[in-house]
């Protein structure tokens, strides 16, 4: 990441797993940026974690999507699977509630992996910094990661 005058945020892992580049997901809103940029996470297992801290400001009915806000006041999104609304919360357990204040490395849910994979579902979860073109920059580090310690990407907004 560049020297500037900016401040620099982290997004730390949500799961075990490896760190991909959000172009490669098998979902062209993701990988086209539609909902904004960020990285993806390929999990070992369904123990899913806060990437930031902040403040629990969404969890959808299906408990696949948490949105926290973060003190600067970025909405980061963590979406658990691709398609997976479809299971209507099958295999999806929330850890937390709207509302809640969560740091990094807070459990944000316990999701079956399986349960994804035997209905077909790929279990790749995008993190997004939501918005289009909020980003300035960002560095990620793809490949092996460890849940609420290892930093996935830096970035700093516009």
């Amino acid at each position: 990441m560049k020297e500037n005058h900016k401040n620099v945020y982290e997004l730390k892992a949500v799961a075990d797993g490896r760190a991909v580049a959000l172009e490669s997901v098998g979902d062209r809103i993701f990988a086209e940026k539609v909902l904004g940029d960020g990285i993806a996470v390929i999990p070992d297992n369904g123990r899913i974690v806060s990437p930031v801290s902040g403040t629990v400001v969404q969890i959808s009915g299906q408990k696949h999507l948490y949105c926290i806000r973060t003190a600067e006041g970025t909405n980061i999104l963590v979406h658990i699977g691709l398609g997976t609304v479809k299971l209507d919360g099958k295999g999806f357990a929330s850890l937390v509630d709207t509302g809640d204040t969560v740091e990094a490395g807070t459990p944000l849910a316990q999701v079956d992996l399986a349960v994804l994979k035997e209905n077909g579902y790929d279990t790749c979860i995008p993190v997004i910094v939501s918005g289009q073109e909020v980003l300035e920059e960002k560095s990620c580090r793809l490949g092996e990661i460890k849940a609420g310690a290892s930093v996935m990407m830096e970035y700093t907004l516009k």
